[in-house]
């Protein structure tokens, strides 16, 4: 089993040209794998062991949401809380009745927008951090609480704030000192200083070729959201738990509220998913499936549960994007005996290094070629060439990603995200008029975008 583990994720590994990437897997409540691929940096060559520590993006939010549990359970407060009621410098411009609970903000049910800019260049290291930025929020709600999912990573910063407000100590000690040291996750942490040279991993982002990111995405008014690191080794600590319903961290009655389905959500990818509190909830195989995903610049993460098999399984990958969901997917296919689909790699794998060396026309006319020649041999989806405009556009390497949209728009015209990243390049240069026509654009193909519809206005009220 283990070989073909290997084999498989060797695969995509080679054939995505990913930097690194590091595997952990449990399997009848035991760790079979934890083991690493590829390099650390770079610029180092250092290979990534089952001890690197990579930065976990978003799937840190499963913490906040055992933290928020932890406090429920000592009657410190209750899901049904309004975060005002803990934060009262907390602004919130709410057209609708009613104020959303806690339950709402780890639902992502609360109409809380979401964030734009992270500041990782300009990142801030004080333990105020954290306070200052959630006293900076003004909050205009797109939907009323509790009616529409809206992922928002706003609303697990204000949730890492009630944390420390209401054990009376900083968001990352608590953490530390109720979750992390309980379950023996002691290199674990949220403190980028903190991380051992030795174990740290640089960031890698998949632009026209891989290349090191000149920024690491760490920020403290982001802890919450974003910011824990952590390895393989100890991350199936962490499955372990989870399948076992320890105590620490939780009562066995506060899994079952936490995986509890609170709201579908709509994906096109799954037939079923569903949010918990802090976990998302799909099934396969008829199994029920815990999950959660992570991407921040140059890191892309993925935690699997599948609890009635004891199965954990956990992917930390230093590039973005990468196919982190899919490579999941499919060990859990090779733990449960069947074959997995394959992973064909980005046709933005060969494109790119043409792209920079002889430009868009001469990248076309390679577009064309791979395709009639290989045409089931990569992923020709068009979103997967704006996933490298995102990356460029996080660079501000915007003239790159106006050519990649303009070819992409070409492949499919009526795409609304390649608008909106349109509207996002020519915002970021400074073409405010041109960012609003094509922002309009694209809410005329995707007019239940209530995100851009937001911005939008925004851009209206200042101009």
């Amino acid at each position: 089993m283990n070989e073909k583990i290997y084999a498989f994720v060797n695969d995509v590994f080679h054939t995505h040209r990913l930097a690194g990437i590091a595997i952990g897997v449990v399997n009848n409540s035991q760790p079979v794998f934890q083991g690493g691929f590829g390099v650390r940096s770079l610029q180092s060559g250092e290979p990534v062991t089952s001890r690197s520590l990579f930065h976990l993006a978003s799937v840190s939010k499963l913490f906040v949401a055992t933290a928020i549990m932890q406090l429920v359970e000592r009657g410190m407060l209750t899901l049904y809380d309004s975060p005002m009621q803990h934060l009262p410098y907390l602004r919130i411009t709410n057209p609708y009745q009613g104020y959303p609970t806690l339950k709402n903000l780890l639902s992502h049910t609360s109409g809380f927008t979401d964030e734009t800019d992270y500041h990782w260049d300009q990142p801030e290291h004080d333990e105020q951090a954290l306070e200052r930025y959630v006293r900076s929020l003004d909050i205009d709600f797109l939907y009323p609480p509790g009616q529409r999912f809206f992922y928002s990573n706003i609303a697990y910063e204000v949730l890492g704030d009630v944390i420390a407000k209401v054990s009376h100590q900083p968001f990352e000690q608590f953490i530390k000192m109720n979750i992390l040291d309980p379950l023996g996750m002691s290199s674990s942490t949220h403190f980028f200083d903190h991380v051992p040279p030795e174990l740290a991993v640089a960031p890698h982002v998949a632009l026209l070729t891989l290349e090191e990111s000149k920024i690491y995405p760490y920020h403290r008014a982001h802890a919450p959201s974003s910011t824990l690191h952590s390895n393989v080794e100890e991350m199936n600590r962490w499955a372990l738990a989870m399948l076992h319903q320890a105590s620490p961290p939780l009562a066995a009655s506060s899994y079952t509220t936490i995986w509890q389905p609170r709201m579908t959500v709509a994906n096109p990818d799954r037939l079923k998913k569903s949010v918990g509190l802090g976990w998302f909830l799909d099934e396969r195989h008829d199994l029920k499936l815990l999950f959660h995903s992570g991407q921040d610049v140059g890191f892309s993460t993925y935690f699997l549960l599948a609890p009635e098999k004891s199965i954990g399984i956990t992917v930390l990958c230093n590039t973005s994007p990468a196919p982190v969901e899919k490579i999941a997917w499919g060990i859990l296919d090779i733990l449960l005996d069947s074959e997995p689909n394959p992973i064909k790699p980005p046709i933005m794998v060969p494109l790119g290094a043409m792209y920079q060396e002889k430009g868009l026309d001469a990248m076309r006319m390679q577009y064309r070629k791979i395709k009639t020649a290989f045409p089931d041999d990569f992923d020709y989806d068009v979103n997967r060439i704006f996933d490298v405009v995102s990356c460029l556009l996080d660079s501000n390497l915007n003239s790159d990603a106006l050519a990649l949209i303009t070819f992409g728009l070409e492949l499919c015209q009526e795409n609304a995200g390649g608008y909106e990243l349109l509207a996002r390049a020519h915002f970021q240069m400074g073409n405010v008029q041109e960012a609003l026509i094509y922002a309009q654009r694209s809410l005329e193909i995707e007019p239940d975008n209530a995100f851009l519809r937001q911005q939008i206005n925004a851009l209206l009220r200042e101009g």
